[in-house]
C-alpha cells in the first residue's frame, strides 16, 4: 500500500511541476506576443496615477484619456518612490486597442507639456524618452532567453 501512495505522490509532483512549466511558458509566450503588439502600434499619451493597489501583479492604477475616452487601467513599478499619486507620466498603448497600454514612472512628463494630442503622439516628444521606450522594448521581446519563446 505504501509504494502505491508513493506513486501517487510522485505522480502529482509531475503533474504539479509539469503545470508550473506550462503556465510560466504561457506566461512568457502571451507577455511577448502583447509587447510585440504594442510596439507594434505604439501610441503615446500622458497617464496619471490615481492610487496605490496592492493587488497581485499590480500595485498602481492610472488612468489616461484617449480621442475623449477615460481609461482606467492597472500596473507594476519597479520603483516604488516614483509612483506619486497625482503623478504625470508617459504611456505607451496600442492604437488599435487603447487598453493595452504600460505606464513608465521613470519618465515623468515635464510641467512644459500640458496635455497630450487627442489621439495621442506617435512618438514622444522628448527624444531621450522615446530612446529609453524602444531600448526597453528591445530587450524585452530580442534577448537570448526570449528567442526560444513564440512568436518568432
Amino acid at each position: 500500500m505504501r509504494l502505491i501512495n508513493n506513486k501517487v505522490n510522485v505522480s502529482k509532483d509531475k503533474f504539479l511541476i509539469s503545470l508550473v512549466i506550462v503556465i510560466f511558458f504561457v506566461s512568457l509566450t502571451l507577455g511577448k506576443h502583447n509587447n510585440k503588439n504594442l510596439i507594434k502600434n505604439d501610441y503615446y499619451t500622458i497617464g496619471v496615477i490615481l492610487r496605490k493597489t496592492h493587488s497581485k501583479g499590480s500595485d498602481m492604477e492610472y488612468v489616461y484619456f484617449i480621442k475623449g475616452e477615460k481609461i482606467k487601467q492597472t500596473g507594476y513599478s519597479r520603483d516604488k518612490k516614483k509612483r506619486k499619486i497625482g503623478g504625470r507620466f508617459f504611456v505607451i498603448f496600442n492604437k488599435n486597442n487603447p487598453k493595452s497600454s504600460e505606464l513608465f514612472v521613470n519618465l515623468p512628463v515635464p510641467d512644459s507639456i500640458q496635455k497630450a494630442p487627442y489621439g495621442g503622439w506617435d512618438k514622444i516628444p522628448i527624444p531621450e524618452y522615446q530612446k529609453y521606450v524602444d531600448d526597453f522594448f528591445k530587450k524585452a521581446t530580442d534577448n537570448w532567453f526570449m528567442k526560444f519563446i513564440p512568436p518568432w
